[in-house]
């Protein structure tokens, strides 16, 4: 037992080594809820490698932690009451060194859709697990897009309806395992991360990899699978949206 508890301390010890050879992911928090903000100010708080450096419940604040303290990322809820997607936008226009999460339970395509137009980088959706949120700071921060899962779903259908355009593979859509590993791409996990969530081995999680490049019509391109994803045109995935939410 005593050797046992003396490997993991080594073990955390070594982890927090690694962390300090990383500069923290500094993040200011603008949430208009008490609860809430101080429920996410305790597990940043408790990350190694992501220092909360301000937070408040004022966008006219959050304007003015951004400017004094360059943070890496702002993680905003755009339901404030003196918040609007206009002002968001303006934030992000101001200050294009800092990558903007915004923090909402508003999942409308309208939102979303101007907010990633305005150079906002995430879309976390409240109600997500403390890990997700976390996730989507570190992704961000790489500069990489993160979207919860409901938009992202949709972007994915809409990867679907595009590979019968005639640019991508003709033999058929996505299937259903085709579509959970695509899922798992964007989500960032690996070949043998994705291969022991379902249950087979990472060469094959590789030939789905393969086939859904083929179907999506990204064969030979140096860009990932992921942010093949992310970087679709809005326009385009509006176009799609509307066609879901009426059929």
């Amino acid at each position: 037992m005593q050797n046992e508890t003396i490997v993991e301390k080594q073990r955390i010890d070594k982890e927090a080594s690694v962390f300090k050879k990383i500069p923290a992911i500094k993040v200011v928090f603008a949430e208009s809820n008490e609860v809430m903000r101080r429920g996410v100010q305790a597990f940043l708080e408790t990350e190694p490698d992501i220092e909360l450096i301000g937070e408040t419940d004022s966008t006219i604040t959050a304007i003015k932690l951004t400017e004094e303290l360059h943070p890496g990322v702002l993680l905003i809820d755009p339901m404030m009451s003196d918040m609007s997607l206009t002002e968001v936008k303006h934030i992000a226009r101001r200050f294009p060194k800092t990558l903007i999460i915004v923090y909402s339970i508003d999942i409308s395509e309208t939102w979303i859709l101007e907010a990633l137009r305005s150079g906002i980088k995430g879309y976390v959706l409240k109600g997500s697990t403390a890990d997700e949120l976390l996730h989507a700071i570190r992704e961000v921060a790489k500069g990489y897009h993160y979207l919860s899962r409901p938009f992202l779903e949709l972007v994915i259908e809409f990867c679907v309806e595009k590979s019968h355009s005639g640019k991508s593979d003709p033999r058929g859509t996505l299937s259903t395992r085709e579509k959970e590993v695509l899922l798992m791409v964007s989500r960032s996990l690996t070949s043998a991360e994705i291969g022991e969530r379902l249950h087979i081995s990472r060469r094959t999680v590789e030939k789905h990899v393969e086939v859904v490049r083929r179907k999506l019509g990204v064969v030979g391109s140096k860009t990932p699978l992921k942010h093949y994803i992310l970087t679709l045109r809005s326009a385009e995935i509006r176009k799609k949206s509307r066609q879901l939410l009426i059929s």
